[in-house]
């Protein structure tokens, strides 16, 4: 609905008291529905990164009454009819054709089923933070996101390549909570200078005049990721340590693992949408990734665009993509039978849901899937 979108995007700039109170004026209004503790998780997230635990107490425990609630009630796609609200506003998959048979309604079982175990895990880990009462430093952080479009989704003009660091500091302050006139900010753009290295066009440039002080964060150039990262332990250069980029990486669940388990690599994740790439950026923070010395950082816009327009070429040595898996909504017993020939399986199914009976993987960054490593 309308109001899980506001809640989100308060959330992603980590207002967690306004987005709080739309929250609750939804479910005074509308009554609960199957998106109604999401709302109350995101609010715990944000409050927890700014540091105010009471604020994660009473986000944390509204959203475990409304999963409760909504597991007793079983809402599934009839969500109206059987025991929820009759409020309209339901967007998405519960606004769907309610009459589009049991396949459809079994899929979307399966799904809500996911979403609530996901929504409980996330819960349980902001929870666990809470209750070491740390406070997040999310300066470095922000100097290690970057984002080369607008929440919107607006670029620059196609023809442009490049990146100011002026433009980027200004959409971190946009988009994700830092603010304009901070230190953290003048941080940030500091470090985004240091690392655009000229010239933006891959053209061979003309000569100009050698000038003398430090990077301007005006000048247009492409972004070397490496150049965000800390020093390596020894001392050495930064990069010297392999960067990889995971593209479509959803809320970073497998990055944030891989960053874990390899601390000797530097890795980042490139999401399209916004709300996903500040999610990714919140549990960086919640799992101890936020560290100057940490290893993890985001990108939000579109993956191609940053590859051929703003970065740095040859900066990565990895690209991961890990293969998403969306819910079937129909022949969802066809999709699922792993006994089933492949031929079998399209003479029943016929058509798309057959063709994605082999793609074991992650639902944008949300399961166990396969990655596929590409040097880039």
């Amino acid at each position: 609905s309308s109001y899980e979108y506001v809640v989100t995007l308060l959330c992603q700039a980590l207002r967690f008291d306004d987005a709080g109170k739309v929250a609750r004026r939804a479910l005074k209004r509308f009554g609960s529905s199957p998106g109604s503790a999401a709302m109350f998780v995101a609010v715990a997230r944000a409050a927890a990164l700014s540091g105010d635990f009471a604020a994660v107490a009473a986000a944390a425990k509204r959203a475990r009454k409304l999963l409760d609630e909504e597991q007793q009630n079983n809402w599934d796609m009839s969500w109206g009819s059987g025991g929820g609200s009759d409020a309209v506003g339901s967007g998405g998959k519960r606004g769907a054709d309610k009459e589009a048979g049991p396949a459809r309604t079994r899929s979307l079982e399966v799904f809500q089923s996911h979403r609530r175990g996901e929504l409980m895990a996330e819960l349980k880990e902001v929870e666990a933070f809470a209750k070491k009462a740390t406070s997040v430093d999310l300066a470095a952080l922000w100097s290690r996101t970057v984002a080369f479009e607008d929440s919107l989704g607006s670029q620059q003009p196609q023809a442009s390549v490049g990146v100011s660091a002026a433009l980027l500091r200004s959409r971190l302050c946009e988009s994700f909570g830092m603010s304009a006139e901070s230190k953290v900010a003048k941080q940030a753009g500091s470090a985004f200078a240091a690392a655009i290295k000229g010239p933006a066009s891959l053209e061979r440039p003309r000569k100009k005049k050698r000038t003398g002080g430090e990077p301007s964060e005006g000048q247009d150039g492409r972004l070397d990721l490496r150049a965000l990262f800390p020093l390596s332990g020894d001392g050495g250069d930064a990069a010297a340590k392999p960067l990889h980029l995971e593209v479509c990486s959803g809320d970073g669940e497998w990055l944030c693992g891989q960053a874990l388990l390899a601390p000797a690599a530097c890795w980042v994740a490139c999401e399209l949408r916004f709300d996903r790439a500040a999610r990714c950026l919140q549990r960086f923070a919640l799992r101890g990734l936020a560290r100057p010395d940490a290893n993890a950082g985001v990108i939000a816009g579109d993956a191609s665009d940053a590859l051929t327009r703003r970065l740095l070429p040859a900066s990565c040595s990895h690209l991961f993509v890990n293969h998403p898996e969306p819910p079937h909504q129909t022949d969802l017993e066809t999709a699922i039978s792993s006994s089933a020939p492949a031929s079998e399986a399209g003479a029943q199914g016929g058509g798309e849901e057959s063709t994605q009976k082999k793609g074991k993987g992650k639902d944008k960054g949300k399961g166990k899937g396969k990655g596929k490593g590409k040097k880039g």
